[in-house]
């Protein structure tokens, strides 16, 4: 998951009756007891849905960051060339700005090298990050 800082995250702990949303800086602020606690995640554009995150509550830890499950969307744009299919060019999107591709564009499927080698497995054109 994303440890960068994130607005406009929906933070909630249910079995606490807690919930925030993230500032500019990322922040938040809800009040647990020590143990552990299930942290429910959403973000508009970035995971599309609610994401689970498991937090263990320390009392020597007054400060903690939770990972943001992000999801990407992987589409395959036609590049026309006589008016012939020639290649694809990609394109990243985040979950929630689906509606920003192309009517030409289809999900991609399949795997992607990353620069450092490593291999991404891209399942119905998307990814977790």
């Amino acid at each position: 998951g994303s440890c960068n800082p994130v607005a406009d995250v929906h933070v909630e702990i249910a079995a606490e009756q807690q919930s925030a949303v993230t500032d500019s800086t990322g922040s938040c602020m809800v009040v647990l007891r020590e143990g552990v606690h299930e942290v429910r995640l959403m973000h508009e554009v970035f995971t599309g849905t609610w994401v689970q995150q498991i937090v263990t509550v320390d009392v020597r830890c007054l400060r903690m960051q939770v990972p943001l499950p992000v999801r990407l969307a992987v589409w395959q744009a036609p590049v026309m060339l006589c008016k012939q299919t020639c290649a694809h060019k990609l394109w990243l999107t985040a979950i929630g700005e689906q509606d920003r591709a192309l009517p030409s564009w289809q999900r991609f499927q399949g795997s992607l090298q990353t620069a450092n080698g490593s291999v991404l497995q891209v399942t119905n054109g998307t990814f977790a990050v």
